[in-house]
């Protein structure tokens, strides 16, 4: 590429010194319990949501692998920050979920976090023994866990 366009330079080398931001600095510890669902709802929906597959046997649609429009409006209802429906008729009618982006996030999350799959015949099935020492967890730990589940997997 360099012949092909006459540039001069071979073998430029390229240094650099990374310096970490908390150098010199005193790390503090950070207190995750004062977190409630009130600050953000989003690890109460997400157990809102993997606990509506402890209860119920849901099997995801055969085209696209979804789950059904209608297990989306039951477990959305009892969310504490819902999604705005976007042509309601139109969507049940298909059977969709394009404009559900909240709850496709913690569908995501949930399975990044491995507490829900999905098994070869279809079924959700959930990892009861995960999600369980995920709920034991502080309101403020789950939300830290859930954020480097987000950055890290999802």
């Amino acid at each position: 590429e360099r012949k092909r366009l006459g540039s001069p330079r071979k073998g430029f080398t390229f240094s650099m010194t990374i310096t970490p931001v908390s150098c010199g600095m005193k790390e503090e510890y950070i207190d995750l319990t004062n977190l409630s669902k009130k600050d953000s709802p989003l690890a109460e929906d997400l157990e809102t949501f993997v606990n509506y597959f402890i209860k119920n046997r849901i099997k995801v649609t055969l085209k696209n692998r979804w789950i059904p429009f209608k297990h989306i409006k039951l477990i959305e209802k009892d969310f504490i920050n819902k999604d705005s429906f976007i042509s309601l008729s139109e969507e049940e009618k298909r059977g969709e979920e394009v404009s559900k982006r909240y709850i496709y996030f913690i569908d995501i999350l949930s399975r990044a976090a491995r507490f829900i799959y999905t098994d070869k015949k279809g079924w959700i099935k959930v990892n009861v023994g995960r999600f369980k020492e995920f709920c034991a967890k502080s309101y403020g730990e789950k939300l830290f866990e859930l954020f480097f589940i987000w950055v890290e997997k999802a």
